[in-house]
């Protein structure tokens, strides 16, 4: 397979439609077809979220020999480096370096230098090891996983996620000190993984904060976390964030990004109450799944973590946002919105074609179970979604806003949940 006998195809965001990107995707996992048991990484992160962090893919082929590489942003101290995660088919050692010589000609003309590639098929099954990172109170240690651990966080996000098909989970070899994650750190009692926690570097336009706005740079996308369920509730999940952002501010980041389900009412709690983490986008038919906990369409909103703002400073040092329900919806100037009103055997939905925000405050109502909603009544589920996707469309976008999501309230009874949205000042202390 020598390179002047074969073309050199190289895909990105900024060069390519969303259908031949998602083509593109469709032919690498014609190609490797175990997706995660192969090292590729899952199909709904690869058409989502891996072009948005800046992730490019380079393929190649010429009769029975193929080679694909997925292009993983970096950060070393003169800036961007990149990470290669290369896949080989049907090819001999002479083949693989006349390939990896084309193709780093083909980057260096639009300017990626800087890269290491991680061969998957001699790499992933390295004994590779981990060390301590913190030791917390109850004695539950969080580390930089050794390949035994990875492989049991691999485990556990299959339980807390309820995946039947392991080619839909991450590989566990991207725990492996040289495969590009920005963020890799497992909960241990004793000697069980109990939480995990891992994050990509991202290179494009994020949210900086209230008075930069978005603007291009680097930052990271924190992907997945998962608690073990019967050690939630213990702050474990808190701890994890707070050990990513102290190494993201060691390595000059300044800004963690991830995205959550609105209507999980849970997760503005810990990301917003807890964290201090503000949501400025929204993503409708972010993921393109269906599964146990995502029975309609799997809409996300960004939460941006500004990690050395005040707003941050404060909730790391132990502050949880407590709203007062009673006193905001007092409030003349807040107004709340209910996207679905149950009345009986109807619905009504919240008319939201020509609505606009008035409010300095907005509480939008979301369900109290969400997952019991779409368990017991997919109608209904189907109504929350489609409705509170439109109005978090006006709300919020994915370039320019002036609204945020600052935290979660709910009623005194307990029987009503509200997204507290805020206009964006520098009250706000991002």
């Amino acid at each position: 397979m020598k390179t002047s006998e074969h073309t050199i195809h190289h895909y990105s965001k900024e060069t390519v439609e969303t259908s031949e990107w998602n083509e593109c995707i469709n032919r690498l996992y014609e190609t490797h077809p175990k997706g995660g048991s192969e090292g590729i990484l899952p199909p709904h992160f690869l058409r989502a979220t891996f072009p948005k962090i800046g992730g490019e893919i380079v393929h190649t082929q010429r009769g029975n020999s193929e080679y694909w590489s997925l292009i993983l942003p970096g950060l070393d101290n003169s800036g961007i480096s990149w990470t290669l995660r290369d896949f080989w088919s049907n090819c001999n050692q002479e083949e693989k370096i006349d390939v990896i010589k084309g193709v780093n000609e083909r980057l260096s003309e639009i300017g990626i230098t800087d890269i290491y590639h991680y061969d998957y098929e001699s790499q992933h099954a390295e004994d590779f090891q981990g060390h301590d990172v913190q030791t917390l109170h109850n004695g539950i240690v969080l580390r930089e996983p050794n390949a035994e651990q990875a492989r049991s966080a691999q485990l556990l996000q299959q339980k807390v996620w309820r995946v039947d098909d392991p080619s839909f989970l991450y590989p566990y070899d991207l725990y492996h000190p040289d495969a590009g994650l920005a963020t890799r750190l497992v909960a241990v009692d004793d000697t069980e993984v109990i939480g995990f926690l891992f994050g990509f570097y991202g290179n494009g336009k994020q949210w900086y904060g209230s008075k930069r706005g978005f603007q291009r740079g680097q930052w990271i996308e924190s992907q997945l976390m998962g608690i073990d369920e019967s050690y939630r509730r213990h702050g474990i999940g808190r701890d994890l964030k707070l050990s990513q952002r102290e190494k993201a501010l060691q390595e000059g980041i300044r800004v963690v990004h991830w995205t959550v389900d609105p209507l999980q009412l849970g997760n503005a709690f810990l990301n917003m109450n807890t964290l201090g983490g503000v949501a400025v986008q929204h993503y409708r038919n972010y993921y393109m799944f269906r599964n146990e906990l995502n029975r309609v369409a799997a809409s996300r909103i960004g939460v941006s973590w500004i990690l050395d703002s005040p707003r941050v400073e404060k909730h790391s040092g132990g502050y949880k946002a407590r709203f007062d329900y009673n006193r905001i919806v007092s409030d003349s100037a807040t107004e709340i919105v209910t996207p679905v009103v149950v009345e009986g055997s109807n619905m009504v939905m919240f008319s939201s074609e020509s609505w606009q925000p008035e409010g300095d405050t907005i509480l939008l109502e979301v369900p109290v179970n969400w997952n019991g909603l779409q368990k017991n009544n997919i109608q209904a589920a189907e109504a929350w979604r489609n409705t509170s996707d439109n109005i978090l469309g006006t709300l919020l976008s994915p370039h320019e806003t002036t609204y945020a999501i600052t935290g979660a309230v709910a009623n005194d009874s307990k029987d009503r949940g509200f997204l507290v949205v805020e206009k964006i000042t520098d009250n706000l202390g991002v």
